[in-house]
């Protein structure tokens, strides 16, 4: 309502002004009257001007706590335990490709019990990368870069199952051994002499 006032009275200071300007003088009352009025819109111009400045001052703030953070989230040091993925944390796709990692899993854990470090690595350029033979059977989402999500979802969920593998593997070769063995308790003996 306010803005409306302002420019309905510049509007009519301009045209009381054209008036004056084309009779060739100007009433002293009228011109101090548009005077004070100017300086009325100076006064609010300058207090809009500030409030834009503090806004684009808390704007770049906000973008740049926004760019530090994302900087963190890249440079994050990212921990593949076994017990970090959860099936109620994960999104539609990763819950999709638990069944081809699965099998994908599998198949390698029967040649390679234990992986190159470099596994884990986002390598789409080298054809025979643990990344470029495991890709073909997974879903991507399309908002997220293919990156971020193999680091993210995908190689924790991995982690995981070569850990059950290993686990399993394991039980099992101990269910075998121990089966055969016989364990012999002596009872307590008193010495004496």
């Amino acid at each position: 309502m306010n803005k409306m006032k302002d420019i309905r009275s510049s509007e009519e200071l301009r045209a009381t002004m054209k008036e004056y300007k084309a009779d060739g003088f100007v009433p002293v009352e009228k011109f101090e009257c548009a005077v004070r009025s100017l300086k009325r819109m100076e006064k609010k111009f300058e207090q809009s001007a500030k409030l834009l400045d503090q806004e684009t001052e808390r704007a770049d703030a906000m973008t740049l706590a926004a760019n530090r953070l994302k900087a963190d989230l890249e440079n994050q040091k990212h921990c593949f335990g076994r017990n970090q993925t959860r099936k109620k944390h994960m999104d539609p796709f990763a819950r999709a490709n638990l069944v081809e990692i699965g099998t994908f899993v599998g198949v390698t854990f029967k040649y390679h019990k234990f992986l190159d470090p470099s596994w884990s690595r986002y390598l789409p350029q080298v054809p025979h990368s643990f990344y470029s033979r495991i890709v073909p059977n997974l879903d991507f989402p399309e908002d997220v870069s293919k990156e971020y999500y193999w680091t993210r979802e995908m190689v924790p969920i991995i982690n995981s199952k070569m850990c059950d593998k290993r686990s399993d593997a394991t039980k099992h070769v101990q269910k075998g051994y121990l089966g055969e063995c016989a364990i012999v308790v002596f009872g307590p003996t008193a010495l004496s002499v």
